[in-house]
């Protein structure tokens, strides 16, 4: 009886904050708000579905509204803790390919305030992409479709020159170097002939980075080469012992094959994906190839090389998507094993995609072998620090990482200091993180719920520990964010810029405080009006509610 009881009161709890999310975003956005559970022929209780008619952000009366569209919102009975669908319909004045990014761009915000109310914040990103692109539509279909297919070409024209390019390094021109084709067999993509082209240089973890075209499809990949050459200290016939140690290599190799089995199955937006793995023993040494996903963008490291700090928001960003990445990879029984600023990578739309994961550290601890010769190897990033293994070792690996990022320089002493100049919050993240005791460190789910990446609801004073739950809800906060909140003169904290209130109204003077809030009186359209406004806990923000209790011709 007891574990039903909880189960109803967990219910409750969803559908009482979804309610008095709705009530908000119904004072908020008036006629353009609709409930369409009132449209239900039968009463049936059910979580809510609402559609909002959206436009661009501070148009005045001179301003002309180019573009709109609606945002058809539906949860599922435990939202806010599992997304809404979301879907964008009677687009005006927006491409199909604009509506697109726009619909992504709503897809991946929804997914990072899990846990919270959003349907204000989805709402408000929508209004401001509007803005943006507020634009007059070209004169004529004809002008439109012209601009369309000369955006086609260039779009075209790139990217045959990106494959020039590639075909140009493949075969050698700056070297005259021999072209090389490489064959992979995949349980996955099948069988692979890819060029192997420039060499990017990159030599951590004891391999070199190459750039491949695909000859079958015609796509960029990746080429990680490890070329495991033997140690000159052995002689041209191998001892016993060496021989030894070259069978287990092998065995290694052969295990991460098998691993690598696995691996393809794992499909996560924030992943860079392996595709194949080929290993090739030559006279002199053993070539170690693994073929992974080409993800236009540049990695992390470069705000290390150029000592550039970044900003709190990006890593805010970057820190939820990497936990989710990492959350899922733990999930899988994953771990990552070398996790750092250079194996994540920042791709053209924004996001991170986390590489090198298990593999990279694998072949690496293969390259240290005393067969093999050392030279020109760089095996981590941050050898002053000490080694932490396991899941909880990727946690302490992805702390380091955004310690040294929000300070543009590598972390390297150690015991590891966190900065007192930064935000409380992450302080609090980066401790959770570099915890010494691996049994106190958080798990990535655990840091998913932290205040850096979510932040806190508003608490409630003393003396309204009493009172019903209808008198105790923020209903502005729980849809509107802290950014948008400015200073208004007679209520501090009013959201100012998307409120009808200071659009159509003028203040006069501050009339008194009632049992609900404070009076004033405004005037509109040469119409004196007093409005109730109804302040609510700590972050005195307000529900758009109006009581016209007096109106006086001028």
């Amino acid at each position: 009886m007891s574990g039903q009881h909880t189960h109803t009161d967990g219910t409750d709890d969803y559908t009482v904050q979804q309610e008095n999310e709705l009530e908000a975003l119904a004072s908020i956005f008036g006629d353009d708000f609709q409930d369409l559970r009132n449209k239900d022929p039968w009463k049936v209780k059910r979580p809510p579905e609402v559609h909002l008619c959206l436009r661009p952000n501070g148009l005045n009366h001179k301003q002309e509204c180019y573009v709109t569209v609606d945002l058809l919102v539906k949860c599922p009975a435990t939202y806010p803790d599992l997304p809404p669908e979301l879907e964008l319909k009677n687009a005006k004045g927006l491409s199909n390919e604009i509506l697109q990014n726009l619909q992504r761009e709503i897809t991946n915000l929804a997914t990072a305030r899990c846990g919270e109310v959003m349907i204000y914040e989805l709402a408000d990103h929508i209004q401001g992409f509007l803005s943006e692109h507020n634009k007059p539509p070209s004169r004529s279909f004809h002008e439109e479709m012209l601009k369309n297919q000369r955006r086609q070409q260039e779009k075209k024209a790139l990217e045959e020159q990106q494959k020039m390019d590639l075909q140009r390094d493949t075969v050698g021109e700056d070297n005259h170097r021999a072209q090389e084709l490489l064959n992979f067999s995949s349980t996955t993509f099948g069988e692979l002939a890819v060029h192997k082209g420039k060499n990017l240089g990159d030599e951590r973890l004891g391999r070199s980075v190459h750039y491949g075209f695909e000859v079958n499809s015609g796509d960029f990949v990746v080429i990680y080469e490890w070329s495991l050459r033997w140690s000159k200290k052995m002689g041209k016939f191998f001892t016993s012992q060496e021989k030894g140690k070259i069978e287990n290599c092998k065995k290694q190799i052969h295990g991460a094959e098998n691993e690598l089995n696995s691996l393809l199955r794992l499909e996560h937006p924030n992943l860079v994906h392996y595709m194949a793995l080929s290993s090739t023993e030559k006279e002199d040494c053993i070539i170690i190839n693994l073929l992974v996903e080409h993800v236009s963008g540049t990695s992390l490291n470069q705000h290390l090389k150029t000592q550039m700090p970044v900003s709190l928001d990006k890593l805010c960003l970057y820190t939820s998507q990497l936990l989710f990445a990492l959350d899922y990879l733990h999930c899988n029984s994953v771990v990552h094993k070398q996790l750092g600023a250079s194996s994540v990578i920042v791709d053209s739309e924004g996001n991170v995609r986390l590489t090198d994961y298990s593999l990279s550290k694998r072949f690496a601890d293969i390259c240290k072998e005393d067969i093999f010769e050392q030279s020109h190897v760089r095996f981590s990033e941050a050898t002053a620090m000490p080694t932490k293994t396991g899941k909880k070792g990727d946690v302490w690996n992805l702390g380091l990482m955004l310690l040294s990022l929000s300070q543009g320089k590598e972390v390297t002493e150690y015991p590891v200091t966190v900065p007192t100049s930064l935000p409380a919050d992450f302080q609090d993240f980066l401790q959770k993180c570099l915890c010494l005791n691996d049994g106190e460190r958080w798990t990535p789910q655990q840091l998913l719920e932290h205040s850096f990446l979510k932040p806190p609801s508003p608490k409630l004073s003393p003396h309204c520990q009493d009172a019903s739950p209808e008198d105790l809800v923020d209903f502005a906060s729980t849809v509107i964010p802290q950014s948008h909140i400015l200073n208004a003169p007679f209520s501090s904290g009013v959201q100012r810029q998307f409120s009808r209130y200071f659009n159509e109204f003028e203040e006069l003077q501050l009339l008194g405080k009632g049992a609900f809030g404070a009076v004033i009186k405004v005037i509109k359209n040469n119409f004196y009006v007093s409005i109730l406004f109804q302040f609510l806990t700590v972050s005195c923000l307000f529900r758009f509610k109006t009581n016209w209790t007096a109106a006086t011709m001028l």
